[in-house]
């Protein structure tokens, strides 16, 4: 079983599909969740999958030579998603054990869906693991209940957190957070403020002056947002730290999702915004409880956020190739990076024609082919300007 998973991973991953929460990523995904869990019967603690990739590649690379030259990447990916996996593993493993106690206690021979989602929105099991893990202790699994519980998840995301950009912070007196995420994707934190997000009542106890509101159509319902010192198991709403490894919205660049964890306790970060200098990290308390100076550790979600700076360094390219080849008149105007696609919005006297988006594709693709190394710095404005942007100095900050 794992040798047929990893060289169905190998391969994808040679292709470009990535592990991921959705579509054909969640596949890769859960091949190397299942793989790793069949790992520890065979009594591995440590990831092993990805010393694997060598001995693959060793047998297909005559006939796959893309695999070779993509090996480093490949095993990079395939490390970093154990790893991620290992840190919940154990505690799910105690988890699914006593909800299946809890289920044959209660005479019942069904393990529920809402309990199925749980281990999945909190420890990561993919579906279909779960139902082979409680099949091995005699119970069913409720495929039909996790579905529903999937979609509620998903409704709850699409409705709750395409939050507008009201000020959640007005009026609050709220020290700056320190963002650690050019150097990693996890990292630890104190908890500084922690908000509610309630349905919108007309006796709201709301300590802030705002409103943390639904931007999709009527109907979807808003919401009130008070301070509080704690969030509970099943609450919605938002943590502030003094330290985060999470990326906010800005830039045109979308916010980081991952979780937030003490032991058992996990807050799942669906967005993260910035208001002034804090870092607000919006969600849903998946199991037990957070207070105020409790310390967290946070975990961005690797594999978006991988995709994330492939489409920001993506943009920057293009930004090269289109001056390079158009002219220095052209001026990034605007840009969307999610990790699906990204939108580049610039300054043209005209329409492109078929050649040129031709020879800029063609630009954009030889510069990546030639692997430059990337280097960051966090400049003053003063300093940025001596380097000749490519962009308005306004959009700098």
């Amino acid at each position: 079983m794992v040798t047929d998973h990893i060289r169905s991973v190998l391969f994808s991953i040679g292709d470009g599909i990535y592990p991921d929460r959705t579509g054909r990523g969640y596949v890769i995904r859960r091949l190397i969740r299942r793989a790793t869990l069949f790992g520890r019967k065979l009594n591995f603690k440590e990831p092993f999958l990805y010393k694997l990739v060598d001995k693959v590649i060793e047998i297909y690379k005559a006939r796959y030579p893309e695999l070779q030259r993509n090996a480093a990447a490949i095993t990079k990916t395939i490390l970093v998603e154990e790893e991620l996996f290992l840190k919940t593993l154990e505690l799910g493993l105690e988890k699914i054990e006593s909800l299946v106690q809890k289920t044959k206690a209660g005479g019942k021979t069904i393990f529920s869906g809402a309990d199925a989602f749980l281990l999945y929105g909190t420890y990561g099991f993919p579906a279909e693991m779960t139902e082979e893990i409680v099949a091995e202790q005699g119970l069913d699994f409720d495929k039909k209940g996790f579905q529903e519980e999937l979609e509620k998840d998903r409704q709850f995301s699409r409705e709750s957190w395409k939050v507008n950009k009201v000020s959640l912070m007005t009026g609050l007196n709220v020290d700056k957070t320190e963002f650690l995420g050019y150097s990693s994707v996890s990292g630890k934190g104190n908890i500084t403020h922690l908000f509610y997000n309630s349905p919108k009542s007309s006796n709201s106890l709301s300590q802030v002056d705002s409103k943390l509101q639904s931007s999709t159509p009527a109907g979807t319902g808003s919401y009130d947002s008070k301070q509080v010192s704690s969030l509970k198991e099943g609450q919605a709403g938002a943590i502030v730290l003094n330290k985060t490894p999470f990326y906010p919205e800005g830039g045109g660049q979308v916010g980081d999702i991952g979780f937030l964890r003490q032991g058992k306790n996990v807050f799942k970060v669906f967005d993260t915004q910035k208001e002034n200098d804090s870092i607000i990290h919006f969600g849903e308390v998946l199991s037990g409880e957070f207070i105020v100076s409790q310390e967290l550790e946070a975990e961005v979600e690797i594999t978006r956020r991988e995709r994330l700076k492939f489409h920001h360094s993506g943009t920057h390219l293009l930004n090269g190739a289109l001056r390079t080849l158009l002219g220095d008149h052209v001026l990034q105007k605007g840009s969307i990076v999610s990790p699906e696609y990204l939108r580049f919005d610039f300054s043209h006297p005209s329409s492109l024609t078929s050649e040129e988006i031709r020879q800029i594709e063609s630009w954009v693709n030889e510069s990546i082919r030639k692997n430059f190394p990337v280097e960051t710095k966090e400049l003053s404005i003063e300093d940025a300007k001596k380097l000749g942007p490519l962009q308005p100095l306004e959009k700098i900050r």
